[in-house]
């Protein structure tokens, strides 16, 4: 699970870059690739948690 810093949501928000996922039940952020360095520098890596997922796994 990603842990954001402030402002990520005011660069980056809902309403514009989240959709549903491909898949059943998911949310996904759709990033420009020339946004990719702009998007992760929002990352709290201190306080993110990398867990796997896949379809039909919930946690």
């Amino acid at each position: 699970m990603f842990t954001m810093k402030p402002g990520f949501l005011d660069e980056f928000h809902p309403s514009v870059y989240r959709r549903f996922h491909d898949d059943d039940g998911g949310l996904q952020w759709i990033i420009e690739d020339m946004d990719f360095d702009d998007f992760n520098s929002f990352i709290d890596h201190d306080k993110t948690e990398w867990v796997p997922w896949k379809k039909g796994v919930h946690f």
